[in-house]
């Protein structure tokens, strides 16, 4: 994605050799940047392990888990395009003029907030047997932690 790509520019471009660039919430643009980036990226991680318990306890159900991962993509592609539409960029433009430097910030607040919600929905295949049958929990590592393990 072109806006990670620059944000990993902006992180670099703003740290030295010998300066590690680290999440700061009260620190500069950089370091409440990469809290963003950081905040996706554990997010990122959280909807995958869901996604990938959904699947192992479904592994039973081979159309379920084809439509899932059929959905799974379809999401992604909505999420991309929502952000689009949030921070829309004419060609020819470039993201850093046309927002300034909160525009990481902004972007992966936004990319967080969607990708947590599509975990919740994700996690409902495992929580709600009675409407969502697909899901056998007993194949999961440890279905009696789930609930705390994966919030």
């Amino acid at each position: 994605m072109k806006s990670a790509a620059w944000l990993l520019l902006l992180v670099a471009g703003n740290a030295t050799a010998d300066d590690e660039l680290r999440c700061n919430p009260n620190g500069s643009q950089s370091e409440m940047n990469m809290c963003a980036a950081n905040d996706f990226a554990a997010a990122d991680k959280a909807l995958n392990t869901v996604y990938r318990d959904v699947v192992a306890c479904s592994a039973g159900n081979p159309v379920f888990v084809g439509k899932l991962k059929d959905a799974q993509r379809q999401w992604i592609r909505f999420r991309d395009a929502e952000l689009e539409a949030r921070f829309p960029v004419a060609p020819g433009e470039d993201e850093r003029v046309v927002y300034g430097s909160m525009h990481p910030l902004l972007f992966y607040g936004e990319k967080t907030r969607l990708t947590k919600e599509r975990t919740l929905q994700l996690r409902t295949y495992i929580e709600d047997v009675e409407r969502n049958m697909h899901c056998d929990r007993s194949l999961l590592k440890e279905p009696g932690n789930y609930h705390a393990e994966n919030r």
